[in-house]
């Protein structure tokens, strides 16, 4: 039996918590959403999942450790390096962005104003990121 998708959010905003789980519900595939508030909270929900998530969509700005320093600890690590890393985040600083990149973010999408548009990088995020297993 083939397993459902599994995506990990990084967002300490509970308002982008609820969103991104409304549209991830309304999209046409379905996929299971784990979410960790921080990126050291991150680290220890993919140290007790079973399976490596297929993607990480993480926040740039949060407490603790930051979407850059999760990145760049999961971009490090022998068993996780290989999961697309997507930031969604506010910032349009055009040097963080490419410091993302450098870094091995899979993507870095700008954070849509609307539900709609959230919606539609959603669609577009799983089509381009979930693999047949």
């Amino acid at each position: 039996m083939k397993k459902m998708p599994l995506v990990l959010v990084v967002e300490d905003d509970e308002d982008d918590q609820l969103l991104l789980s409304f549209v991830a519900r309304q999209g046409s595939q379905p996929c299971e959403l784990v979410f960790a508030r921080d990126g050291e909270s991150a680290l220890d929900v993919l140290n007790s999942l079973k399976f490596s998530p297929d993607f990480i969509i993480t926040d740039l700005n949060m407490p603790r450790m930051d979407g850059m320093e999760l990145l760049r600890e999961i971009k490090a690590s022998p068993q996780w390096h290989a999961i697309p890393v997507v930031m969604l985040s506010t910032t349009e600083n055009q040097q963080t962005i490419h410091t993302a990149y450098s870094s091995g973010i899979s993507s870095f999408i700008c954070k849509p104003p609307t539900i709609e548009e959230l919606s539609v990088v959603w669609n577009q995020l799983y089509m381009l990121q979930i693999r047949p297993r």
